[in-house]
């Protein structure tokens, strides 16, 4: 966690060495005991004010501190929030991926986040959900069955792509698995 903006004096300080003694960003930051990019980050701060050194007599820490550091007001308006349910939803259904998703993001939101934050961003909300449900099973009683999208077999003879179903058993107490492709999901003769 960051140790928050230091005080308006430490700033205050940093701007003398730097104007009246002319002092590098190195030696500024070994005097004031702070990082050299935090000297660096207040004189970028001080130069994109528009500020001129020395300051006015006038100027309080207040005053100083708007202008190094303003409001909220006029900056870009937060990129959109993703609603990760829909997203959760959607992935459920065949065939749809999480990138062609962040394609229908930016089509929506053509400033949004880019592919590899939107992911960061997914699997953060993923792993706050909780989808476990403990099920005991006694053992032969109980066995789950499906069908699912199977490979296509190609004909040899006439190149006739043929698609399959996968059937799929699975034992309830042991996790036994048995699957097979079949041709249809109807019951054989």
């Amino acid at each position: 966690m960051g140790k928050g903006r230091t005080s308006m004096r430490k700033i205050r300080e940093v701007l003398r060495h730097r104007y009246e003694n002319k002092l590098s960003t190195i030696k500024i930051a070994g005097i004031c005991n702070i990082g050299k990019t935090t000297v660096q980050e207040y004189l970028l701060r001080f130069e994109a004010a528009w500020l001129k050194w020395p300051l006015p007599e006038k100027m309080t820490d207040e005053e100083l501190e708007q202008k190094l550091y303003p409001t909220q007001k006029g900056l870009p308006k937060k990129k959109d929030e993703i609603n990760f349910e829909y997203l959760a939803q959607e992935l459920r259904k065949p065939n749809v991926t999480l990138a062609l998703l962040w394609e229908e993001y930016k089509l929506e939101n053509p400033k949004g986040y880019n592919y590899s934050y939107f992911c960061d961003q997914f699997r953060k909300y993923c792993k706050t959900l909780n989808y476990s449900m403990r099920q005991e099973h006694k053992a032969g009683e109980k066995g789950f069955v499906d069908f699912g999208e199977g490979l296509n077999l190609v004909d040899q003879k006439t190149g006739e792509i043929i698609p399959t179903k996968l059937f799929v058993f699975v034992w309830g107490a042991s996790n036994y698995t048995f699957a097979k492709a079949t041709l249809s999901e109807a019951l054989e003769p």
